[in-house]
């Protein structure tokens, strides 16, 4: 039977750049460096990071989807959409249901945020996820916890979000879309 205790034991450790004693840790392909201090670190590599609580109270994870979009109304189905995969495949997660997301600056960073209530096996979770963009790319971070633990994922997202730091700013994308023409088609994009 799969318990929350599982989802917060270490899993593996990969070498990268960082200063683990303070809780900095980069993450070079995402183009993020993670201030976690009092977070223990179970996995770390260029393109994520994975940490629990010292009493195991709750596990944040930082991941990348290698595309870059607006963070907006436009694109916040496929960030949700992003985040039920990562609970329903790494969490195991199921009936998952997530409140209405919020989308504002934060820190110089352009944020979505939402909340989703879950089943972890038989245990009630609670999950709080935040994206921004980085140059290329979409960064995800998410905590977890049993819910009579929610508070602790809840001031461990807004720690972890306030204190990351992009190291590879966004693209513009403002010039993009227009009419694509081929031979067989055209297309405008937006």
């Amino acid at each position: 039977m799969l318990t929350l205790s599982t989802l917060l034991s270490p899993i593996l450790f990969t070498v990268a750049l960082a200063d683990e004693k303070d809780g900095f840790y980069a993450l070079p392909d995402a183009g993020v460096t993670l201030a976690a201090p009092g977070w223990h670190m179970s996995r770390w590599s260029d393109w994520d990071w994975k940490g629990r609580t010292a009493d195991n109270g709750s596990v944040a994870s930082v991941w990348y989807t290698s595309f870059q979009f607006p963070v907006d109304e436009s694109t916040r189905d496929a960030i949700l959409a992003n985040w039920t995969q990562k609970l329903t495949d790494e969490e195991r997660g199921e009936d998952i249901k997530f409140s209405a997301p919020t989308i504002g600056e934060e820190g110089g960073k352009r944020v979505i945020r939402a909340q989703a209530a879950f089943m972890a096996g038989d245990t009630k979770a609670v999950f709080y996820g935040a994206a921004f963009a980085t140059e290329g790319k979409l960064v995800h971070i998410g905590t977890y916890a049993a819910a009579p633990n929610a508070s602790r994922a809840k001031s461990g997202i807004d720690q972890l979000v306030a204190k990351a730091a992009i190291s590879k700013q966004p693209g513009d994308l403002s010039g993009l879309g227009g009419t694509v023409a081929t031979e067989s088609a055209t297309l405008t994009l937006p």
